[in-house]
Order: structure tokens, then sequence, then C-alpha cells
């Protein structure tokens, strides 16, 4: 996610504006019980914005535990 901040500095007759992106970090937790089908499109839905991605899995029988540790989740 990103947001703009804008600078303005004012110093006798200049005036500077910047504008630049501004980095929100955010942690996403995903908890997850058998999603081996939909753990894929719920990473999707969040790689690109998202700093940081935790699966916490509570005992899954499926493949839900690999495909989060092969997204690296």
């Amino acid at each position: 996610m990103l947001a703009n901040l804008e600078i303005h500095v004012r110093g006798g007759a200049q005036s500077m504006t910047t504008t630049a992106p501004l980095a929100v970090p955010i942690t996403v937790i995903m908890l997850t019980y058998n999603e081996e089908a939909n753990l894929p499109r719920a990473l999707a839905s969040v790689t690109g914005w998202a700093g940081e991605i935790i699966v916490v899995d509570s005992g899954s029988t499926d493949h839900t535990t690999s495909l989060a540790a092969a997204e690296g989740a």
C-alpha cells in the first residue's frame, strides 16, 4: 500500500514541493485449516502490498502447510 507524502519547503523566494511514495508496513495473518484449494488465491490477493504474510495453520491434513512454505509465508 502506498500513500503520497507532500513536503513543502519555503525559503525566501524559492518554493519546493516533493511528492514521494510512502510505504505503509502491513502484516497479514491468515488462519488456515485444510485450505489447500483456497490458499494460493488468498496469498496472491495480498502479495505486492503486504510487507509480511504469516500463515497460522490449525493442523491441516492436506497440503496447506507445504503450499504456504513454498510461497514463503
